[in-house]
């Protein structure tokens, strides 16, 4: 059984594999960027932390990361009732439920740090749409030229749920 926890500075090794291992499966759906340095993560870390987000981790057994979650806050004060938020699983570990337990975990940090909108951005194509909405996310726009891969553009749905206290 895996842990959902907040991320600590001294998992940056075990994210940057985790996020590595996300990458090269080379899916549509998946930003495509380079593979970070540990000690890039370990900023990538305190700078969500000190714009006031979060990183929720999902740590199995064997002390591996396995999934991730970064929750990124509005920082306006007329928007900071709203954030977003990405999620990345294993592939071995998918269809675990590791991802509705990560988001689940996502939007009671919402409710304690008095988030009241969550959203996110996916590729229309995503399989993970079904679990979004599964969660009481709604489809609430769609841009048409949401991202560009191999010089095509693909639509991006944003979706969101109210949180309330």
């Amino acid at each position: 059984m895996d842990i959902i926890r907040q991320i600590e500075i001294s998992d940056a090794e075990e994210l940057r594999k985790l996020y590595g291992s996300v990458v090269d499966e080379n899916l549509p759906y998946i930003l495509r960027n380079s593979i970070p340095s540990v000690e890039e993560e370990k900023s990538f870390i305190q700078s969500v932390e000190e714009s006031g987000g979060t990183i929720i981790v999902s740590e199995g057994a064997d002390g591996c990361l396995i999934g991730m979650l970064t929750i990124n806050r509005m920082l306006h004060s007329q928007l900071n009732h709203r954030a977003s938020f990405g999620v990345s699983v294993a592939n071995i570990h998918r269809g675990q439920g590791i991802g509705t337990r990560l988001i689940q975990r996502a939007m009671a940090w919402c409710k304690e740090n008095g988030v009241t909108q969550l959203s996110l951005e996916v590729l229309s194509s995503n399989p993970a749409i079904t679990l979004y909405e599964r969660l009481g996310f709604s489809n609430i726009g769609e841009n048409n030229m949401g991202i560009k891969v191999d010089d095509e553009y693909h639509p991006v749905l944003t979706m969101a749920v109210a949180i309330w206290p």
